[in-house]
């Protein structure tokens, strides 16, 4: 008589590999590792005999800051060749930091120091950047804007993030200097005797009016002069003019 013993095939090994990810920059360091752990453990497989799966992986995930980790999976069975697949996580790089300094500025004199002062706010506020991760924008400004008589302030910026050295840039903010004062005393004066006094006042009138200046800044032109015209039968009189102005 005939029989038969048989032993059935082994069921053929079907290895399945993660699914090649990528992550977006910018997470923390522990949230990528954390992701990269979970897709390690999807790597999965059927079938075989006594089938071991394990992988090449060694070292840490990719840095926060960009890069990429292949990663091969091997499934070991007593019944066929082994089996491998490889796959890859992937961190997108950090975008790069592009750090817009405010434009170098300069104010006509004249202002008050207060309008000086919020100008001089505005401006540093103008300072903006793009990229990086977690990107802070700090400046080395101390103490007040320029005197608004003149003078200038220059002022660094500097944006720090986690994923490059810190990146500076200067920009300054320049008062115009308060034109100078040019005060021009009236021509010294000399009248005939014998007018009437009246004449002698319009005189000495009009001569006081001749006093000018240029320059300054809220300029204010006065004179000492008190009381009347010398007397139309003869006298003089001396006057002192001054100018009073903000920045002199």
């Amino acid at each position: 008589c005939t029989a038969t013993f048989t032993v059935t095939p082994a069921p053929a090994v079907v290895l399945t590999c993660p699914i090649n990810a990528t992550e977006a920059a910018c997470q923390t360091q522990a949230q990528i590792d954390a992701k990269f752990s979970t897709w390690l453990g999807t790597g999965m497989f059927t079938g075989g005999c006594n089938g071991v799966l394990s992988n090449d992986n060694s070292g840490p995930a990719p840095d926060h800051c960009g890069g990429s980790k292949s990663v091969t999976y091997t499934v070991t069975s007593d019944c066929e060749p082994n089996k491998t697949c490889t796959a890859t996580f992937t961190v997108t790089p950090a975008p790069a930091v592009v750090l817009t300094c405010p434009i170098n500025a300069t104010e006509a004199a004249c202002q008050t120091q207060a309008a000086i002062d919020a100008k001089f706010n505005t401006w540093l506020g103008t300072a903006m950047f793009t990229g990086g991760c977690n990107g802070m924008l700090s400046n080395n400004n101390s103490g007040p804007a320029p005197d608004h008589c003149g003078g200038s302030k220059s002022v660094t910026f500097t944006v720090t993030s986690d994923c490059e050295p810190a990146q500076t840039c200067t920009a300054t903010f320049t008062i115009d200097p308060a034109p100078a004062v040019v005060l021009t005393c009236p021509i010294n004066a000399t009248e005939v005797a014998c007018q009437t006094q009246a004449a002698i006042d319009a005189k000495f009138n009009t001569w006081l009016g001749t006093a000018m200046y240029t320059g300054g800044c809220n300029g204010v032109l006065t004179n000492d002069n008190i009381g009347p015209a010398p007397d139309h039968c003869g006298g003089s009189k001396t006057v002192t003019f001054t100018v009073n102005s903000d920045c002199e």
